[in-house]
Formats: C-alpha cells, sequence, structure tokens
C-alpha cells in the first residue's frame, strides 16, 4: 500500500529537564560525548513547569504560560551573566570587548541555545542588541553601559527566544508533495534530547554541521553510540515513566509518620525508593540493553537496597541509606521486575489502601494495551470498610452493586488482585490484615489479551509469563514510540512500529529498537 502521510510539522517546547540541560550546556562548553552532562547551577531556579503528560517529552505543550516567561524574564538575567563569566577568560572577550568580538561570543553561545547555528541575519540582530546597548538605545536604556552588561543583554535576548525555549521539526521540502524532511540539525536536536535529555554533544553537532544526519546509516551510528554512553539518560527515563516510579513522591504514606523522636537513619523515605528503583533501571539498561530488554524489566529478581528499604525486601545486612544502595537478590519468589517493586507499588496505593483496581487499571491500559471503558464517578459506590473482609471479597460484595460494573472489574480486579501479596509500601506478604487472619489468594486469571491471556498463582507469575508475550512486547514498544516521537502513533505509523518491532527481534534488543524508529518515516517525515 501506498505510505500514510507523514506527522504534522510541529514546534513543541522544552521540557524542564531539558531547558535547564541547555543552560548548563551553555555555561560550559559544548561537551564531547565522553564527557558528563554538566550538573545544573545551585542557584538556578528553572521557570518551566511540567507539563500534565503521561511522558515528559510529548509535544502536547506548545506554550509559555504568562507566569513563566515573568520567572524566565528573571532568571535569564542571573543566567546572562554567568554567561558573560564564562566568557570572560580564554576568549576574545579579553582582548577586544567590542562588536566583533560580541558576534563571535553571540555565535557560539547561540548555537548551543538554538541547537543550531544563528544565520547572518539572526547573528546581525544580536549584535546589533549589543552595540545598541552600548550606546544607550533605546531612550531608556542607561547610557554608556559596559561592554559587560551590554554582551548581557544580548545574552538574555538569546534566553528569551522562541529558538530557544522551542524545538522546530518544519523540514525542507521533498520531491513528494506535502512532504518535508527533517534537517540534520533538526534530527540531532530530536535524537539529543530524547536520548540525553540534553542539547547535541560534540559529535552530533559535528555530524549535523557536515550535513551527515541523512541516511539511516548515519542516524543510527550515532544512536548506537549515545546508547553505549553513560549519558543516556533519556533512554533510560523511559523505563522510569513508564513504570511512573517516581509517582510515589506524591503519594502519602503512613509509614511517612516519625513518632516519638525517632530516628530518620534507616528510616521508610520515598526519595530513596526511588533512587533505588533508578538504579535498577540503569543496571538493567547496562547489562540488557542489547539483548532480553522487556523481559528483564518484568523479570529480574535483583534489587537496589539500603537499611532504609530492607524490611521492606525481606533483606538483611544493606548498606546505610547515607551510602549508594546496593544490589541485592529478592527472597525467592517475592520479586519479578519493576512490577514487583516498592516504587510503583506503592505510587499504585494510598496511605491504607492497596488499590487493586488502580493497580488492575495500570496493568490492562499500559501493559496490555487494552482500553477500560469510561466509567461515571458518581455511579460507584465506596468499597466497604469492614475489617473482616479481605480485599478480593470487598471487591466481589462491590462488583454485585450494579450488573453495569461488571465489565470493568471482570477487566481490572484480576489483575490487580495478583499484587496483593504487597501491602500499601510493598512489602511482602502472605497474610491479609483481616481480624481473623486469612491467608491472600493472589490467583487469577486474563482473558481476552491474545498470547497474554494466562492464568497466573500470584504477581510473580503473572509478570513471569507476561514478559515474554507479543503482547505485552507490544505494548511497550507502543508506549516506547510515544517516549521517544512525543506523540501517540496513529494508524500512518504502523509500519515503522512494525519495522521496530522486527528490529528488536528475537534478541530482544532495546538499542535496535530505538535505532530503527530514529530512521523511521515517523521519525524523519513531515507535512503541513
Amino acid at each position: 500500500a501506498a505510505p500514510a502521510a507523514a506527522a504534522p510539522r510541529r514546534a513543541w517546547r522544552l521540557n524542564p529537564t531539558e531547558y535547564a540541560n541547555t543552560i548548563t550546556a551553555a555555561l560550559a562548553a559544548r561537551r564531547p560525548g565522553a564527557q558528563p552532562i554538566p550538573a545544573v547551577p545551585a542557584n538556578f531556579a528553572n521557570p518551566l513547569n511540567s507539563a500534565d503528560t503521561r511522558y515528559s517529552t510529548e509535544s502536547g505543550l506548545t506554550t509559555v504560560s504568562d507566569a513563566e516567561f515573568r520567572a524566565a524574564w528573571t532568571n535569564t538575567a542571573e543566567v546572562a551573566k554567568q554567561l558573560v563569566q564564562a566568557v570572560s577568560t580564554g576568549t576574545c572577550w579579553g582582548a577586544a570587548k567590542d562588536a566583533t568580538c560580541a558576534g563571535t561570543l553571540i555565535q557560539d553561545k547561540g548555537s548551543v541555545l538554538f541547537r543550531r547555528p544563528l544565520d547572518t541575519a539572526e547573528q546581525a540582530h544580536y549584535v546589533k542588541i549589543f552595540t545598541d546597548a552600548m550606546a544607550g538605545v533605546p531612550a531608556d536604556m542607561v547610557p554608556g553601559a559596559s561592554a559587560e552588561e551590554s554582551l548581557e543583554i544580548a545574552f538574555q535576548s538569546l534566553l528569551l527566544a522562541p529558538q530557544f525555549v522551542f524545538k522546530p521539526e518544519l523540514g525542507a521540502a521533498t520531491a513528494v508533495a506535502n512532504e518535508y524532511a527533517l534537517t540534520s540539525h533538526e534530527v540531532s536536536q530530536m535524537l539529543a534530547y530524547t536520548l540525553t535529555e540534553a542539547p547535541p554533544d560534540a559529535e552530533l553537532w559535528d555530524a549535523a554541521n557536515q550535513d551527515a544526519l541523512k541516511t539511516p546509516e548515519q542516524i543510527k551510528s550515532q544512536v548506537v553510540r549515545i546508547m553505549g554512553s553513560q549519558e543516556a539518560n533519556g533512554a533510560r527515563n523511559f523505563v522510569t515513566e513508564y513504570f511512573e516510579l517516581r509517582g510515589i513522591l506524591g503519594v502519602a504514606k503512613t509509614a511517612d509518620m516519625i513518632v516519638g523522636g525517632e530516628s530518620t537513619v534507616c528510616h521508610y523515605n520515598k526519595d530513596r525508593l526511588v533512587l533505588q528503583a533508578d538504579a535498577l533501571v540503569n543496571d538493567i539498561y547496562a547489562s540488557s540493553a542489547n539483548g532480553g530488554f522487556i523481559k528483564a524489566l518484568f523479570t529480574t529478581a535483583d534489587v537496589f537496597a539500603d537499611c532504609s528499604s530492607e524490611k521492606i525486601f525481606g533483606l538483611t545486612g544493606a548498606p546505610q541509606d547515607t551510602a549508594a544502595p546496593a544490589k541485592m537478590a529478592a527472597p525467592a519468589g517475592e520479586r519479578a521486575g519493576f512490577l514487583t517493586n516498592p516504587a510503583w507499588l506503592g505510587q499504585m496505593a494510598t496511605r491504607d489502601n492497596t488499590k487493586p483496581v488502580r493497580r488492575g487499571k495500570f496493568m490492562n491500559v499500559d501493559v496490555l494495551c487494552r482500553d477500560i471503558p469510561p466509567v461515571p464517578i458518581n455511579g460507584v459506590p465506596p468499597l466497604g470498610d469492614t475489617t473482616d473482609l479481605t480485599m478480593r471479597e470487598k471487591l466481589a460484595v462491590h462488583a454485585k452493586f450494579d450488573a453495569s460494573c461488571m465489565p470493568c472489574h471482570t477487566l481490572m480486579d484480576q489483575a490487580g488482585l495478583a499484587f496483593e501479596k504487597y501491602d500499601t509500601i510493598g512489602a511482602y506478604r502472605t497474610m491479609a490484615p483481616t481480624t481473623t487472619p486469612k491467608v491472600i489468594d493472589a490467583s487469577g486469571s486474563l482473558v481476552g489479551v491474545d498470547d497474554a491471556s494466562v492464568a497466573f498463582k500470584d504477581a510473580v507469575d503473572l509478570s513471569t509469563q507476561l514478559s515474554g508475550t507479543n503482547r505485552v512486547q507490544e505494548c511497550v514498544m507502543r508506549n516506547g514510540f510515544r517516549y521517544f516521537l512525543g506523540r501517540t502513533e496513529t494508524i500512518a505509523d504502523q509500519c515503522s512500529l512494525k519495522a521496530a518491532k522486527d528490529a528488536y527481534g528475537t534478541a530482544g534488543s532495546y538499542v535496535e529498537f530505538v535505532s530503527s524508529l530514529a530512521t523511521s518515516p515517523s521519525f524523519l517525515k513531515r507535512s503541513f
């Protein structure tokens, strides 16, 4: 069949992490890929707010609010001062503080901020801002502003420009009507931000300048290089955001409360749980990015722990919570990947309720890619609070309220109750917290989901069985598409998704999957 129309051209906003990393890149020199991304200055105040989207890379946010602009106005004044300090030594500025040198520095820092060289007119525009400031133009400008103050004004203008805050993907017209191919600098920008959450490093920048990001081979070589580096923060962050591992930071827990002057050392700590989950993400990425990646996400029995979480994992001998968490093996049969990680389990629960329906919804929507029919919230009765019933028994009573409730319960309860062996903070248990002790039944079955229609005895069994199914692999890949391309897939993307799945292959290579996406028409082509 003839290929469907490409996705529309777009200009989408930097997210807060990308914004901060671009500022730090401008303050420093353009880094080689072997060097780490510079740390954000201690006094940096990020003016941008995170978008309320599933993934931080989604392109739906295309505006800057009034409050964000006002914050940026204040923030960029300080950043501009730091930029002038950064160029005060080792550049032409030490010898001649004139328009010629200012133009050189504006091109140097501006190209980092814009992710492409400034054209002649743009460079002249910002040089004029510098010379006007020196001359006291316009009339309200302090006459005879110093060279440093004038350069600060020019840099601040760069920092407030839409070419910095937004990522344009306009492309160049091709021989096909109404089709545009991303330029090498646009490809460089997209690869850099999705894979590293930062602007292009020196190698990617050089490739873009040489127009050497045109062929699939050229692009793939850069993807492989970046994903093999320590700076592939964006590639790893997909896993963190897919499992919503940072969501627990916003969930209140009874375990948060310190009573009677109890020491905070080795106490339940949500920040440490996120740190430990991130350590596991990094470990799986390092060991499995080239093979068995998705399977490892759902099956690993390894955990990272310190003394603040060892009781949750049923372990002893973990390091102090002031040190890096240690990689340890969880007790047999108790953990299998991120669906049994306390960061995921805890953020799906509330302070005192494991919320199996919420866990079941995630399983259906995000792991199985199955739609859940909308439910009018006013029509859902509260769950009984009797302590004599297990959660499974409470849901059985709840489901009888109205026959129309059954479709949702049928979909979500089975998958959600698989995780009842984990309490609200993700600690493993076998007995329900009922007045009369009862053994937790976490068994169930999934139906109507192709090869993921399985019977299971608990969450570990469920996660392990799902890890090798086409249904789950395709669902993870569909979410990967949304993360790396910043938008939801359409029917026009089916060939790109199929090629990426084939590239992932039986070896299970995350690197090959991303490389295929990055060289696909969905990634490289645009239309009106």
